[in-house]
């Protein structure tokens, strides 16, 4: 009786082994990985807005792996890496990735730990398979993180108009593309066109026209005065 005993423990035991050798549809098998590399494309200064590559004060870069749409969030821990001082690119590998289509992308920071503003970014689509490496290649567009709008002080007549200038800037003071849109902080004082012109209504008012990049959402502000 104890030798039967024993037969089914040591079966039961090997099927066990077995079980887990073929991964139990939990193993490491079961997964994929994804292997990204952020390339830091070079800055040079033509005529107007610099290319939108991944600023030179940038000294870490945060991976993060996202579902498609309608997810609430990264699908495995963040990936942090930081940058050597003049490296051409930063890269590293997500692993235990459950397979399916993932959006894959890369914010950059100042700060040495992934924190604070986020001054450059990149995303692209992959497709991750149980046991295999997917390969993704990044190139960020840097992010305005200034906006100076000109003049800074303007002072307008009633139903007399005024251009105003938004120039963006990324963090190396490089002059970027910006997609600015106008608001007024009292449209009964003056108003602003969607090209950044004023125009004055109430004479003695005072207030703020403000620049916005929809991207960033960094603003810049010009105090308006209206006169007689």
């Amino acid at each position: 009786m104890q030798r039967a005993e024993l037969t089914l423990i040591v079966v039961a035991v090997v099927i066990a082994v077995v079980i887990a050798g073929c991964g139990g549809g939990s193993g490491s098998s079961a997964t994929g990985e994804i292997s990204v590399t952020v390339v830091f494309p070079e800055q040079s200064q033509p005529a107007g807005p610099a290319p939108q590559g991944l600023p030179n004060a940038t000294n870490s870069v945060r991976i993060q792996v996202v579902a498609p749409a309608g997810s609430t969030g990264p699908v495995v821990p963040d990936l942090l890496i930081r940058r050597d001082s003049g490296s051409a690119q930063v890269g590293g590998t997500v692993r235990g990735v459950p397979p399916g289509d993932y959006l894959v992308q890369a914010l950059a920071y100042v700060s040495f730990d992934g924190t604070g503003p986020v001054i450059a970014q990149a995303h692209a689509p992959t497709q991750v398979v149980a046991g295999r490496t997917s390969i993704v290649h990044l190139f960020t567009e840097a992010l305005t993180v200034l906006v100076e709008v000109l003049p800074p002080v303007l002072v307008v007549g009633v139903q007399e108009q005024a251009p105003l200038t938004a120039v963006c800037y990324d963090s190396d003071g490089n002059v970027v593309a910006g997609d600015i849109v106008w608001s007024s902080g009292d449209p009964t004082v003056a108003v602003v066109s969607a090209d950044g012109i004023v125009e004055g209504l109430a004479a003695g008012g005072f207030c703020l026209i403000t620049a916005t990049d929809l991207i960033s959402g960094v603003q810049g502000n010009c105090e308006v005065t209206v006169v007689r």
